[in-house]
């Protein structure tokens, strides 16, 4: 059944033959070139129409596909599928690095200099696969490593006989190698790609990497020791990710002691209902911040708000107040002691600029309290009207606000 929709979906004909049959590309000295929009793609008997449009109506074909009516064909069609999805991976892979070549052959006849051709086709690549532009730069340079430098990796991928990700482990173990060794080992890693797994296959291809060309192994070991780094990143439910990037030597023995020590833990005391991981995660929390408890991280909230939300009224002047390093900048160096209760703060003459004025009450006492309380002692009332107030844990406010 899953066959019939497949045939009825790209033509006429008896069957359609493997992807790796298809010729959906040429090849000239500087990569694979799709075929143009309008031409059609032979597969055996069969035609199938080149266009993106035509593309998009296979898709729409897959999605009514009608259910299973039995376990194996089920596990049947799930393979298909696989297959499937692994020989458009390919064939988008070729699409892409073409799209590299046609833009950059363009630029080049256009006089744009060597260094900036194809300057931002990553960010188009990556708003095609709805992707962030990082991942659009990983795709291209797969792409164009496929196509360019690992045949046997694509003719793998284009007939379905491993996945993508397989694809991208091969192109990674072997990044750094100079183009005729990184040949090699695809070439060497033919006939095994399809039957080992995603551990095992980076393994093996790492090891003929590292067999071809020792000293650029090295000189890569030497740059990843110069990348470490330490990052966070949010995870679901409130959580993090902590992630270390370090030495294989110097990870394994931070690894170690947190093992060992949690070991010595894990049920005793109040740690008696924690797992052997909760305790390596709450003595990693300590042992960095030098606490005693994992919990009692001292948590910071930084709050923002407007000055009406600051004096809590709305009938204020509706300049904002300025930060408070400038408002201290704008204080006069001679001013003296602040006054205890801004609030009470009376200027000695000039028109208030927030309600009527507060007077002064009169002092038993005159030779007592010297000066009024607010205006600093050896000011006149003039001056004093312009000596900035003091608002507690904010700091000096300009005299015309206050």
């Amino acid at each position: 059944m899953f066959e019939e929709v497949v045939r009825d979906a790209v033509g006429d004909g008896d069957g359609v033959d493997p992807p790796a049959s298809v010729p959906a590309s040429t090849t000239s000295g500087s990569g694979p070139v799709p075929a143009p929009p309008t031409a059609t793609v032979s597969t055996g008997t069969a035609s199938i129409p080149a266009g993106a449009a035509d593309l998009l109506a296979c898709g729409s074909v897959l999605s009514a596909l009608p259910a299973p009516v039995s376990e194996a064909e089920a596990v049947d069609r799930i393979r298909s599928l696989e297959e499937l999805k692994a020989a458009c991976a390919a064939a988008q892979a070729r699409t892409t690095a073409a799209l590299h070549r046609l833009r950059t052959e363009a630029e080049a006849q256009q006089g744009v200099p060597v260094r900036d051709r194809g300057r931002g086709l990553a960010a188009e690549v990556a708003l095609a696969r709805r992707e962030s532009p990082n991942t659009g730069s990983r795709d291209l340079g797969l792409a164009r490593a496929l196509c360019e430098e690992m045949p046997h990796t694509l003719a793998a991928l284009t007939r379905g006989a491993i996945s993508e990700w397989k694809a991208t482990i091969m192109c990674r173990e072997t990044a750094w190698l100079p183009v005729e060794a990184r040949r090699e080992v695809d070439e060497l890693m033919a006939d095994c790609l399809e039957e080992l797994g995603v551990k095992k296959l980076a393994g093996v291809a790492r090891a003929h990497a590292q067999r071809l060309d020792q000293a650029s192994a090295v000189a890569q070991m030497d740059r990843s020791v110069r990348e470490r780094r330490v990052s966070l990143r949010p995870a679901p439910g409130a959580m993090a990710y902590l992630t270390a990037l370090l030495p294989m030597a110097q990870a394994v023995g931070c690894l170690g002691r947190l093992k060992k020590s949690a070991a010595t833990t894990v049920g005793t005391g109040d740690r008696a209902e924690r797992t052997q991981d909760q305790v390596m995660a709450d003595l990693l929390v300590e042992r960095l911040t030098g606490q005693a408890h994992a919990e009692d991280v001292p948590v910071e909230i930084h709050l923002v708000m407007t000055d009406r939300s600051l004096w809590g009224t709305t009938d204020t002047d509706t300049t904002p107040v300025p930060a408070a390093e400038d408002l201290a900048a704008q204080a006069p160096a001679a001013a003296g002691p602040a006054p205890r209760d801004p609030a009470d703060r009376v200027p000695a003459e000039g028109p208030a600029l927030h309600g009527p004025a507060k007077q002064a009450p009169a002092a038993e006492n005159p030779g007592d309290l010297g000066p009024a309380a607010d205006e600093p002692a050896g000011l006149s009332p003039a001056e004093a009207s312009l000596t900035p107030a003091w608002l507690v844990g904010h700091g000096p406010i300009p005299a015309e606000v206050a």
